[in-house]
């Protein structure tokens, strides 16, 4: 398509976009201008995921605590 160049190194990509199925297809504008904040939310999920599979002595915990809290702000912020 008019956009293979970027899709060229991504093999996934290149599938879906042969197949007409790239997930953002469906979507209209105002519902991709909110799809930041709903990363945010599955970031957050990610990281509390991978802080319940860390043991409470790693070192790393306490990072993804303070990952965790940062991307809560900025998700609350990018929702007002």
């Amino acid at each position: 398509g008019e956009h293979s160049w970027a899709l060229k190194d991504r093999p996934s990509m290149t599938k879906c976009s042969n197949q007409g199925t790239l997930p953002y297809a469906l979507y209209s504008l105002p519902e991709l201008l909110l799809y930041p904040s709903r990363r945010f939310g599955e970031y957050i999920n990610l990281l509390y995921a991978l802080r319940l599979h860390t043991p409470a002595g790693h070192i790393d915990r306490g990072d993804l605590t303070t990952a965790i809290d940062q991307i809560k702000q900025y998700k609350d912020y990018i929702d007002q």
